[in-house]
């Protein structure tokens, strides 16, 4: 629900988003729900734009479903296969943008 309050937007106040006031409001209620963990932060340590300070971001905990090692066999095989996954995708595109040439 927009309110007046809430048409108020200032972004070196907040790193929410301005409020969408387009014709698809009603559909995209939760546009505007941020991280709370990220919101909580204090806005000094998140605007540290061209300076050397080191924030602190506390960690997120994973969630009970996350499987480490499959995500490490993943990252694994997908560091392994890169350059063959680069190759397909490099003749796929030039295949399929030169394929119009053979068209009758």
């Amino acid at each position: 629900v927009a309110t007046k309050a809430n048409l108020i937007w200032d972004q070196n106040e907040s790193l929410r988003p301005p409020p969408y006031t387009g014709p698809l409001k009603r559909y995209l209620s939760g546009i505007n729900i941020g991280d709370e963990l990220v919101d909580s932060l204090p806005m000094k340590d998140l605007l540290c734009h061209g300076s050397n300070k080191t924030v602190n971001v506390p960690d997120i905990p994973a969630p009970a479903w996350v499987d480490w090692e499959s995500v490490k066999r993943g990252q694994l095989l997908w560091t392994e296969n890169l350059g063959r996954a680069y190759k397909a995708l490099g003749f796929a595109l030039l295949t399929g943008f030169s394929i119009s040439r053979f068209a009758v």
